[in-house]
Order: structure tokens, then C-alpha cells, then sequence
């Protein structure tokens, strides 16, 4: 072969792979349609929220075989997340009954006091809105981190991958399945990191490895497995004008 034809090819293909990576990182991915009930009952200056959709995940702690279910919420035109003590957060916060978390980091709980008045809190978590400094971090923690293994699918209508991320103290490693979703996940990311005493069941501080977008669809270490089982239509109603 030519050198000068050869040297072209592989510049155009340097180029075509350059181009197509830089695309799969930026791919805008569809948001799930609004409910037709969302429109009507979703009323934020009224305290009114209505999620249409939940994530449901399964897990088992390898430690005690304990298994479970972590349900979240979820109004997927905002990203705004919901957590119920009864599917999500359970006895770590006996006064709680939900917790609302938006992606600008504010949170609102709801429940009942010892008097058993209807009281709500409202709490900013500063986790969900990284400075600059812990964006640039968390990329490269990723790219640092993070290995691809080349293996991909589709997880309810979202482009999944899996990783396998690499521990440097400990050399303990994580398996990862990641789908690239319209909304801002942070909030599940850093639930734990709030003020109040609620904390999910399953620990998935991973905002300062992962992106805001990307999900974690199934996850396997040495203590833990976690996949989630659906992503459905599933609404929940919460009206917080009776909390005051």
C-alpha cells in the first residue's frame, strides 16, 4: 500500500474514533413523557409533588444475607426524588415519613413530632451541587478509577456499560453497570450526606467517582450485590401542605 494512502486511512480513522467517543460521552439521552396526572397534580408552590415513576432495586448484604428492596420515587421531568421510610430509608429515622430531594440540593422531610404533630424540615445538601473543583475531581477519579470492559446493553430504554472500579488503598475492586439517564442522580448519590438521621440501606456514595447522569443499573463487590429491577410507572402523591 501506498505510505501516503496509508497514513491517511489511519488519521481518518483516528479521527472517526475520536469523534465517535466524543459523541457517546455528550449523547443526549430522551426524557421519560410527563404523566398526564403530573401536569394536573404537580403543584410545588401548592406543596404538592406527584412522582410517576419509580426505580426499584434489589440487594443483599454478603456480610448477613440480608435482602431487601431500596425504592425511589421519582418525578422524571425535574429529577426530583422521593424517599419513603417504609421502601427506602425504614427505622434509621423514626420520626420521617418521606424525604424530598431536589437536584439544587434542598431536601424537605415530612413526619410527625413526639407530639405527634405534622411538622417538615427543610435542609440544603451541598453534595448534589459540587464546586468546580470536585467536578474536575470526580472526572478524574473516573478516568483514573473506572476500567470499561467493552461490555454494553440496554436497561429500560437507557445505553448501559459496564466498569470495574479499582480501589488504590485497599485493591479491592467494584463491578459497575452504568446506564447514561435524562436526570440528575446525585440526590440518590449523596442522600447519606444530609443533615437528619435517615440513611439508605445499601451505602452508594459514589459522587465522587460518577457523574450526575450516570446511573448504577447493578453493582458487585466483596460485600454487596444491588441491581435494579425496574423502572416503571409506579405514582406516589405527596402532599406536604399538611406538614407545617
Amino acid at each position: 500500500m501506498n505510505r501516503k494512502l496509508f497514513i491517511f486511512l489511519c488519521t481518518l480513522g483516528l479521527l472517526v474514533f475520536t469523534k465517535s467517543t466524543v459523541w457517546s460521552q455528550n449523547t443526549r439521552v430522551a426524557k421519560t413523557p410527563a404523566d398526564p396526572q403530573r401536569n394536573a397534580q404537580w403543584k410545588p408552590d401548592k406543596g404538592k409533588y406527584y412522582f410517576s415513576h419509580a426505580l426499584i432495586y434489589e440487594f443483599e448484604k454478603k456480610t448477613d444475607q440480608t435482602k431487601g428492596e431500596l425504592w425511589v420515587f421519582i418525578d422524571p421531568v425535574t429529577g426530583t426524588m422521593c424517599f419513603q421510610r417504609e421502601s427506602s430509608f425504614g427505622l434509621t429515622d423514626e420520626m420521617n415519613e418521606a424525604i424530598v430531594a431536589f437536584p439544587s440540593g434542598k431536601m424537605i422531610a415530612c413526619g410527625q413530632d413526639e407530639h405527634g404533630k405534622n411538622v417538615k424540615t427543610t435542609f440544603m445538601n451541598s453534595a448534589v451541587t459540587p464546586h468546580p473543583d470536585d467536578i474536575k475531581f470526580q472526572k478524574d477519579n473516573f478516568r483514573e478509577q473506572c476500567s470499561p470492559t467493552g461490555r454494553t446493553r440496554k436497561e429500560f430504554g437507557w445505553g448501559s456499560a459496564e466498569y470495574t472500579l479499582s480501589y488504590i488503598k485497599t485493591n479491592e475492586k467494584t463491578n459497575l453497570w452504568l446506564a447514561t439517564v435524562p436526570f440528575n442522580v446525585y440526590p440518590l448519590y449523596t442522600f447519606d450526606e444530609w443533615e437528619g438521621d435517615a440513611q439508605l440501606p445499601v451505602a452508594l456514595s459514589f459522587s465522587y467517582v460518577l457523574g450526575p447522569r450516570q446511573l448504577i443499573t447493578e453493582l458487585n463487590d466483596p460485600y454487596v450485590t444491588l441491581k435494579l429491577v425496574a423502572y416503571e410507572s409506579n405514582p406516589y402523591y405527596l402532599d406536604l401542605s399538611k406538614y407545617k
